[in-house]
């Protein structure tokens, strides 16, 4: 190759928009070698700049520069394959994440704790939950509702949070409210979706969550500026409930 079809440090710098400094270090590491010139000065090639290409982009799919230098040294390499495995572990982590997401969101969103389901005492987790129901009051409305919302996917629980809030703000209205019931029913067809066989008696297990005075009560109550919200929300699902029941009980 001639002279002229090298680049000095400067020149790939400005090429590439890699800094110099950055050049220099990937050369020290074994990363990025550069060819010198009699001179002693680094020169790049064309296949430096391929090389360089690609540090970049396994950069941006989060290896380490060592990982990177292995990779790009092993002459069995597959750079198309470290892109489908990468694609797989993104997408389990994704799972991951969203699924952590989800139970954040439950929790924010009911209040059920798996510290006051007794998840993390002394017992199995059966004994627990039971000894959990008792305490609040709502034995198999919580166990139900807990598994329900459990099902439900992150995207549906985060608009879920977003319709909450929005009802929040409205506490001070009638739960009959044509309004309010739009926004009850907004819950109840996003769960209705999502989980089948999923009747109006089902979405009503979320009464007696609501007024059983404990944890989850408190956690709603939070969110309503006169400290009644849980109140609010129970009076306006039951409206709802009875109203869809009536309708289905209809010929």
């Amino acid at each position: 190759m001639k002279q002229n079809d090298r680049m000095s440090v400067g020149q790939m710098s400005k090429l590439t928009g890699v800094s110099e400094s950055k050049l220099r270090y990937y050369d020290e590491i074994g990363l990025l070698t550069a060819a010198r010139n009699d001179a002693g000065y680094r020169m790049y090639t064309e296949a430096d700049i391929d090389r360089l290409s690609r540090i970049a982009t396994l950069q941006k799919l989060g290896f380490a520069l060592e990982e990177i230098r292995r990779m790009l040294d092993d002459a069995d390499f597959d750079f198309d394959q470290v892109f489908s495995d990468r694609i797989h572990a993104l997408r389990e982590e994704k799972e991951t994440t969203e699924a952590m997401l989800g139970f954040a969101k439950t929790i924010r969103l009911t209040g059920i704790l798996p510290q006051e389901l007794g998840f993390f005492r002394n017992g199995s987790a059966e004994e627990n939950a039971e000894k959990a129901a008792e305490r609040f009051h709502a034995d198999h409305a919580v166990r139900a509702m807990s598994d329900t919302l459990s099902r439900l996917p992150y995207s549906y629980l985060e608009h879920a949070e977003q319709t909450v809030q929005r009802l929040a703000a409205c506490a001070g209205d009638d739960p009959a409210a044509a309004h309010v019931q739009a926004m009850i029913a907004e819950l109840y067809e996003g769960m209705n979706e999502h989980i089948a066989a999923f009747p109006p008696e089902m979405f009503a297990m979320m009464i007696p969550i609501l007024t059983s005075g404990g944890g989850y009560a408190k956690q709603f109550d939070r969110m309503g500026e006169s400290g009644r919200f849980s109140e609010f929300l129970a009076q306006a699902i039951r409206i709802f409930t009875d109203s869809r029941s009536e309708k289905e009980e209809v010929p």
